[in-house]
């Protein structure tokens, strides 16, 4: 059979891809990601020898459009804190914007993931054992991260709150009421062997975020997306912007390939345009320091 596909059925198959649902229409960046699972399984193929060529290696599909993301700067991550109606929130908000987590992996960190002496957070995979669902990083690679003072204090100030009114759960961010409901759904998964995915453990987040933004006064630059994945992305740019090896920020991130992290290298604001008329401008005073009594005059006489 796998020897009939052709370009032409490779181009039908991919026309007539619908979601899961069968509602709407296959988002670009899905037929994307199934176009190459197609070529890397027909490039398999081919160095088998079991295909003479790969059906799949002219098709095309749409170029995926991204919107540009507002940079969420330290100013307003503050104000962002300000406005988070409780310790927890302020938690979240901290481990999504001081080490990268993205919401799946902030949602499911667990106490022991934190070590408070070194500062640091751990995201590492984790099967699911009868009480706690298992949980998967997207990149596969576990990494640890370093937290800012600021970032520990709240995560101390929330722990201490669940021991002094012992509603703790074992995970950070979920409460205790929120964790029996997680566990509870967890219980009914396996029952029905359904998949868990980190996405089950929370909902809301969205909506509660666009509410405590509109709290702090924070909109999105005109074009530009705000969402809970902003805050991940403006951590990775703080350290593009401040550390001057890619390798390491691509590390910190999680990303398994260099490319991703450098998009946040290439990305230019305000604020890097200033720094880049800074950079000229002091040259330009350090070579008139170096040469007094030149004016530009001389040079047209």
């Amino acid at each position: 059979f796998i020897n009939q596909i052709t370009p032409l059925k490779a181009e039908h198959f991919m026309a007539s891809l619908k979601p899961l649902s069968d509602k709407g229409e296959l988002s670009t960046s899905a037929r994307h990601r199934v176009l190459r699972n197609c070529r890397t399984m027909f490039n398999k193929a081919v160095i088998w020898e079991i295909l003479s060529r790969n059906a799949f290696a002219k098709v095309t599909t749409p170029k995926v459009v991204t919107r540009d993301w507002h940079y969420l700067k330290p100013r307003q991550y503050k104000l962002l804190l300000k406005a988070a109606p409780s310790l927890r929130w302020r938690a979240f908000y901290a481990l999504c914007y001081t080490a990268a987590l993205r919401l799946g992996e902030a949602l499911s960190i667990l106490w022991t993931d934190i070590d408070y002496e070194k500062r640091q957070v751990k995201v590492q995979r984790r099967p699911g054992t009868v009480t706690l669902p298992p949980f998967e990083i997207k990149d596969k690679d576990s990494r640890t991260v370093d937290l800012p003072q600021q970032s520990i204090e709240i995560l101390e100030d929330l722990y201490s709150y669940y021991q002094g009114t012992q509603t703790g759960s074992p995970y950070v961010i979920l409460d205790r009421e929120q964790y029996e409901r997680v566990k509870a759904k967890w219980t009914r998964y396996q029952k029905q062997g359904k998949p868990w995915k980190n996405k089950c453990l929370l909902n809301n987040v969205l909506t509660n975020f666009k509410r405590h933004l509109k709290k702090a006064g924070i909109e999105a630059e005109e074009d530009k997306t705000l969402s809970v994945q902003t805050l991940r992305k403006s951590c990775i740019q703080n350290w593009a912007n401040n550390i001057t090896n890619p390798e390491v920020v691509k590390v910190l991130a999680g990303h398994s390939d260099l490319k991703t992290t450098m998009q946040y290298y290439c990305k230019i604001d305000s604020d890097q345009r200033a720094k880049a008329a800074a950079a000229i401008e002091n040259l330009l005073r350090q070579a008139d320091s170096m040469t007094p009594g030149t004016h530009f005059g001389e040079y047209f006489e």
